[in-house]
């Protein structure tokens, strides 16, 4: 009976403690809100200039409220939080959201804010960023290169050099050919280089100088295996795509 007793007086004690805490002043979570401009609207996809948002975070707590975390789910958008924030940082407080499509149509994600106050007290706002990626018509040189810088450091644009040998090679990872990366790099930039140069002789107004400069990046990257056609620098799948945007932009340039 005693050991029972002892029992039930210390579950009361318990039940006493999480009563006394649960009412105390100001431990109840800090209230925060974030004001700003969650919907991005339509922005051109593979844009070198990313759309930007400031989000404005606050709070009414009589406590100091600093941002502990900053959750942003992975997507494909790209949403993203630059420059980095250093945390944990004191409210009120501003964060900047960029956003660039990679692909046409509707995309979501979303940013939890952790918050903690003076007291310890925990508090998570969730806000929905979106978005919608749009391809216009008119086909740029630096989207182009956007494009092409994007393709590399995915995997899906790699160097190309013809394997004497017939060796295999590997999809995913940059093609060895006759056993040299380095050639393999070289054929990539120089390609990079061709289109590039394409850009200033646009700039200067040399649209017949461009014009050759395109027609040269797109025979190597056409494809052909016709008797005398310019070997390929690259490969893979976004090769047809690069290859694509290239013509576009010698048809809107009215080359001959």
């Amino acid at each position: 009976m005693i050991t029972q007793k002892k029992y039930l007086n210390l579950i009361a004690l318990l039940v006493a403690l999480i009563t006394g805490v649960l009412f105390l002043p100001g431990l109840s979570h800090a209230a925060v809100t974030v004001e700003g401009e969650y919907n991005f609207g339509e922005v051109e996809v593979g844009t070198p200039n990313p759309k930007s948002a400031e989000l404005k975070i606050s709070t009414d707590s009589s406590v100091q409220v600093f941002i502990a975390n900053l959750i942003l789910e992975e997507n494909e958008c790209v949403f993203s939080i630059s420059p980095e924030v250093s945390l944990p940082k004191v409210l009120p407080a501003s964060i900047n959201i960029n956003y660039i499509p990679f692909y046409p149509g509707d995309c979501q994600s979303t940013l939890s804010i952790v918050t903690i106050d003076g007291n310890r007290a925990g508090n998570t706002a969730i806000i929905t960023l979106s978005g919608t990626g749009v391809i216009t018509q008119e086909i740029t040189i630096e989207g182009i290169l956007f494009f092409f810088d994007k393709c590399v450091a995915d995997g899906s644009l790699i160097g190309y050099v013809p394997d004497k040998s017939d060796k295999k090679r590997s999809a995913d990872k940059i093609t060895k050919g006759n056993g040299s990366d380095k050639l393999a790099e070289n054929r990539l930039n120089a390609l990079r280089n061709m289109i590039e140069k394409a850009g200033h002789l646009i700039d200067s107004e040399k649209i017949d100088e461009a014009c050759g400069q395109l027609e040269a990046a797109y025979k190597k990257m056409d494809g052909l295996k016709t008797p005398g056609s310019s070997s390929d620098f690259v490969e893979g799948s976004a090769v047809s795509d690069l290859a694509d945007d290239v013509q576009d932009l010698m048809g809107t340039l009215e080359c001959k």
